[in-house]
């Protein structure tokens, strides 16, 4: 029975040497991991930065547009209207 207790106390005093073996492999596994979530995470935000910079480059082509096209409403409501003289009406 001590012969079956030495090996009990033989593998049980390995269990730390097995996990100090494994934990670098699975830390550099874990590590591996992130890097990738964070790459992604990039590589998305700056996706969404370079589609924001478009759209905002759009809305200003717009908007600039809707001023042009408003001051010439304006101009042209301005401007002396040719209107039918009242002898022009009768006439007709």
């Amino acid at each position: 029975m001590a012969f079956k207790t030495e090996g009990t106390v033989a593998a049980i005093s390995d269990i730390p040497r097995q996990i100090l073996n494994e934990l670098p492999g699975k830390l550099e596994n874990a590590v591996s991991g992130i890097r990738v979530a964070v790459e992604t995470t990039l590589t998305a935000a700056q996706n969404a930065r370079d589609s924001s910079a478009a759209t905002h480059t759009r809305v200003d082509a717009i908007h600039t547009e809707l001023q042009a096209l408003r001051n010439d409403v304006h101009l042209r409501s301005s401007e002396p209207r040719m209107t039918a003289s009242p002898q022009v009406k009768a006439a007709g």
